[in-house]
């Protein structure tokens, strides 16, 4: 019992050093899903897709990064199928809160733009996003993350007004400190 004990102290501070050792430059990728919650083809339902971002930690609670968002969606209405596939180039502050030695929790704030190849042509719009998530060490520089966010489209609409939209990716992935 004894050295079950010793092991998990070791681990832990493997763990937390790991973090610590953190340089100010990381990268990351994931996958996930992404939920249209408002003004969207009735006909998506879910988009499968994913994310890629490259961060700068400003200090231990602060850093930049630019995410880049890639999400499709299919479905068929009365009209036919339909197809969209969403790009957002989106530029986001990140505060940090530590939880314990291994484990964070952050909240992401950006805004950026939103290209979106659908059946019959393209458009892009303005975009702003919010999130939360959690991260845990999983090695010397390597985390797991899990963050949902919330996106606002704000898109060129009828008789020159605005359009908005709504959706939510959540978001499994790997972060690497380089």
């Amino acid at each position: 019992m004894k050295a079950i004990w010793i092991l998990l102290v070791l681990l832990g501070l493997s763990v937390s050093a790991a973090m610590a050792q953190d340089g100010p430059l990381y990268a990351g990728i994931g996958g996930g899903i992404d939920v249209p919650t408002q003004n969207w083809q009735s006909a998506y339902k879910l988009g499968g897709g994913g994310k890629a971002f490259l961060g700068y930690n400003l200090d231990s609670s602060w850093a930049i990064q630019l995410d880049i968002d890639n999400y499709y969606f299919a479905g068929t209405a009365s009209s036919g199928n339909f197809n969209d596939t969403e790009l957002r180039i989106l530029p986001e502050f990140k505060f940090s809160i530590p939880a314990n030695d291994s484990l964070k929790l952050y909240v992401l704030v950006g805004t950026g733009i939103d290209c979106e190849f659908v059946t019959g042509g393209s458009l892009t719009a303005w975009d702003v996003d919010g999130g939360l998530g959690v991260e845990t060490s999983i090695g010397s520089r390597l985390s797991l993350f899990l963050e949902g966010k919330w996106n606002l489209i704000v898109a060129n609409g009828a008789n020159g007004g605005t359009s908005t939209g709504q959706d939510i990716p959540l978001v499994l992935g790997l972060r690497a400190g380089l």
